[in-house]
């Protein structure tokens, strides 16, 4: 298993709202990483948020939450993540 690194300044950085597509073109192959969770102020089989992905134009909201310690976020560089 990879070692964990922070994602601050990255374009892996999820932790403000940003475009999806905004830094693929930054990241080789896109995006095919494994997002450790913050869960210290949850309890094992609480669901803590994860994230949220929304469509400013059909106005379509996605949230996500997990009671898991990561989760795997997918976009392929050839894909439409604008």
């Amino acid at each position: 298993m990879a070692p964990l690194a922070l994602v601050q300044g990255t374009p892996l950085d999820f932790r403000k709202s940003k475009p999806l597509g905004q830094d693929i073109s930054k990241v080789e192959n896109g995006y095919d990483h494994c997002f450790v969770i913050d869960r210290e102020d949850k309890a094992a089989d609480e669901l803590a948020f994860v994230a949220r992905a929304s469509d400013p134009v059909s106005g379509r909201v996605l949230e996500v939450y997990s009671t898991g310690e990561a989760r795997e976020g997918i976009c392929g560089a050839g894909c439409l993540c604008a």
